[in-house]
């Protein structure tokens, strides 16, 4: 579950979203849609703290982040730790889906939990072969993003 509360966002006086207050349940498909520049990618970037916000809380699943106005930029260690576990708990895909072009498949898919999450290669192998199975690219483990349509892609990067 995506809980954001109060959220306020301002960049340079102009006001991207005041005091927003939305939540997305575990295991549903959600979708954030406006027309350009009203804040969606914004949104999706203060969700993971790649852009800070102005106040408001953000909790996923059993982690909590709030911030308010006037609060010193320098992070807490509390906080920094909280940052952590939040952004163990999120993955975000923009526009650009960023794959390694050097990396198959397979590879792109398991690299962040080996890295990240420190899972077994082999645990992490079986898990991304399930994974892109479920999304209808099982046989497209060994191909290269470069031979993958753009869907195909973003469902890798997803």
């Amino acid at each position: 579950m995506v809980k954001i509360e109060g959220l306020t966002k301002a960049f340079a006086g102009h006001c991207i979203f005041k005091d927003l207050s939305v939540e997305f349940p575990r295991g549903e498909l959600s979708a954030v849609m406006g027309p350009s520049g009203c804040g969606k990618s914004t949104l999706l970037r203060c969700i993971n703290f790649l852009e800070m916000f102005d106040s408001g809380r953000i909790t996923i699943g059993d982690v909590s982040v709030s911030w308010n106005a006037g609060e010193t930029a320098r992070l807490s260690e509390d906080k920094k730790t909280a940052l952590q576990q939040l952004r163990l708990k999120t993955g975000m895909v923009f526009q650009s889906f960023n794959l390694f072009p050097h990396l198959t498949v397979l590879d792109n898919v398991t690299l962040a939990p080996i890295l990240v999450k420190r899972i077994p290669a082999a645990q992490a192998e079986d898990m991304g072969r399930a994974i892109l199975e479920r999304v209808g690219l099982g046989d497209k483990t060994d191909r290269y993003p470069s031979t993958l349509s753009g869907g195909q892609q973003q469902r890798v990067a997803i």
